[in-house]
């Protein structure tokens, strides 16, 4: 199972009527974990941090 099959089985399962509100309250700690990794990547991967830093810095003037 592909990654964003699982994700569309953990939702479906999620808002199946028969899903326990605790099996609920554990989903929702594993979707919250999900969103945090894609938030993550997206700020610290996707984003080239050390060239963002090093063209604000040469535009302070802080770079000769």
């Amino acid at each position: 199972i592909g990654r964003a099959q699982g994700v569309t089985a953990l939702f479906n399962r999620y808002h199946d009527p028969s899903t326990s509100i605790a099996d609920q309250v554990q989903m929702d700690a594993m979707i919250n974990h999900l969103l945090s990794v894609q938030m993550l990547h997206h700020h610290l991967i996707d984003i080239d941090v050390p060239k963002l830093a090093q063209d604000k810095a040469e535009a302070l003037g802080w770079c000769q």
